[in-house]
């Protein structure tokens, strides 16, 4: 596992250690090539509503 990952390293190359994890990046990218948009968030605009309570 160890010289795998090394060498994938070295090599520049996208590696996963679980069929799950590699499952999920398969289907990101499927999802992103048939149009779905990537959408990035902030953690403070994510937690804004957290801290506050409703009067």
């Amino acid at each position: 596992s160890r010289t795998i990952r090394t060498q994938a390293l070295a090599a520049r190359v996208t590696y996963f250690t679980t069929i799950a994890g590699a499952l999920a990046a398969v289907e990101g990218l499927q999802y992103i090539r048939n149009g779905g948009g990537l959408q990035v968030y902030s953690l403070q605009a994510l937690t804004a509503d957290k801290g506050k309570t409703a009067a």
